[in-house]
């Protein structure tokens, strides 16, 4: 079921409200910009009004040409389509995971080792029970997930914490003659795949990755979050995946102490020897020659740990052209202090220009003097180490301090950025809401009913604010069949 979110701005900040589950005949863009646009018209609200629409990347939603956002943008061109930020960051790690063999078969091995634990009662307790035993807290084996990356990042995690300890216990395993020699066989697999050098490379590669990924999609999946917070999170993301391609050698290091092993594992199969007659290459030394002479060490560096390296990198470059646009418009308030008065009044026109019906010319010169304005004791209270953004904290300076007749357009401007939704994570928690409600035995609940429930349980903020006695006398009232003679 689609859900509707709307994002609106209040005096004291933000706010994110479930409306219903969306009626829809099927999954088509057409289908659904045809839902949406039948509900708001009887609602009375008009899409015009709409500053911003997000949505996940199904291609359904996000298609350029003929996806939900730009049949939106067809009607209202100011409808600036933002994709889900914590939603690309999955798309960021699957997409470093599918980009080679060697990333496939690792976490494949993750899997098969949660599975080998869990798939016994007795495996499983053997393996709790030497966590206990350690002298510090180990984190259990975790299950891989393809649509909570947040899963992959605990299982690394836990294998990395753990490493020595699971391999100790599926080696006694392995030696206990009273096993079936069919366990005894997979352990002994499990064991010699952790013993090999490459395995403990792409653990600690893979957990430093995806925990980072894991920690910047939490803070993105906040309702409070900002557009140009978010934007400079994928901005630090990149940077430290960019750092960390030149520390292979420090990788390397800690993988030969954590899995005992030295060397890499020798391919015992005939090299074939490539055409080398169109080659480039007019010297002595040919491509084949050239990858001959490479250590093992350094032909997984490149041909593994770069390309999941360079992979992420892509991948984070593509997903941050989409909030470029939208970012270099608002991004002038995060910069006030520091700007020239040029440069105030031509951030100024770019976003009247993006905006023309909302925003007035004279927005350049209402900058400029509210960057003066901040100068003052007046705006004592902007901290740039406050929890809240900037932008949230100018919002109320204005409000506050009743300045919105002042500096109207500064006002509608901020309003029109607060209003971005960048996340749609709240919709998805709608689901679990989903579950409790509509269970077993309500399964032949109808639509309405189920739309009024799950506003009751999601909205309860607002519910408890509702005087429920004129409630329950207006209903006795309207249901009453008493007759006074």
């Amino acid at each position: 079921l689609p859900i509707l979110i709307v994002r609106y701005v209040l005096p004291s900040g933000p706010v994110e409200r479930f409306v219903k589950f969306l009626d829809m005949e099927g999954h088509t863009a057409e289908q659904l910009a045809q839902s949406l646009l039948d509900f708001l018209s009887e609602s009375g609200i008009d899409i015009k009004d709409c500053r911003g629409q997000s949505y996940d990347n199904a291609s359904n939603m996000s298609g350029k040409y003929s996806g939900l956002q730009a049949r939106i943008k067809e009607i209202n061109k100011y409808a600036e389509y933002i994709p889900c930020l914590a939603h690309s960051l999955n798309l960021v790690a699957k997409c470093a995971a599918d980009c080679c063999t060697e990333a496939l078969l690792f976490f494949d091995f993750v899997e098969n080792l949660y599975t080998f634990f869990s798939a016994s009662t007795y495996r499983w307790g053997r393996l709790t029970n030497a966590f206990k035993d350690s002298t510090s807290k180990i984190p259990i084996l975790k299950r891989l997930s393809d649509t909570r990356w947040s899963a992959r990042a605990d299982a690394t995690k836990a294998l990395l914490c753990g490493f020595i300890t699971i391999k100790q216990v599926l080696e006694d395993i392995f030696n206990n003659v009273d096993q079936k020699a069919e366990c005894r066989n997979k352990a002994y697999g499990l064991v010699s795949t952790m013993n090999k050098l490459e395995t403990g490379i792409m653990t600690i590669t893979w957990n430093g990755i995806l925990e980072r990924l894991q920690a910047t999609s939490a803070s993105l999946q906040s309702s409070d979050q900002d557009l140009n917070t978010g934007y400079a999170l994928y901005e630090s993301l990149h940077g430290y995946v960019q750092a960390m391609r030149s520390t292979f050698s420090d990788i390397e290091a800690k993988a030969k102490d954590l899995t005992g092993c030295e060397e890499y594992q020798q391919q015992t199969s005939r090299r074939s020897k490539r055409n080398t007659k169109y080659d480039h290459f007019t010297g002595s030394t040919t491509l084949d020659d050239f990858v001959e002479n490479q250590t093992p060490g350094q032909r997984f560096e490149i041909q593994v740990f770069i390309v999941i390296i360079d992979n992420v990198l892509s991948a984070l470059t593509k997903r941050m052209e989409a909030y470029h646009k939208i970012t270099g418009v608002f991004g002038v308030f995060r910069q006030l202090k520091s700007l020239t008065t040029e440069e105030i009044l031509e951030n100024a026109s770019s976003m009247v220009s993006a905006y023309e019906d909302d925003l007035e010319n004279s927005l350049g010169d209402e900058l400029v003097q509210f960057a003066e304005l901040l100068k003052t004791d007046v705006a004592t209270v902007i901290d740039s180490k406050k929890q809240e953004p900037l932008e949230l904290q100018f919002y109320k300076l204005l409000l506050n301090n009743s300045l919105e007749s002042c500096f109207p357009n500064v006002e509608i401007a901020l309003r029109i950025y607060l209003s971005l939704m960048i996340t749609n994570c709240s919709g998805e928690r709608s689901f679990s809401t989903l579950k409790r409600i509509k269970n077993e035995l309500r399964n032949t609940m109808g639509q309405e009913r189920l739309n009024h429930l799950t506003l009751m349980n999601i909205e309860y903020d607002l519910l408890k604010e509702v005087d429920i006695e004129s409630v329950i006398s207006k209903f006795a009232h309207i249901k009453s069949r008493k007759v006074y003679l």
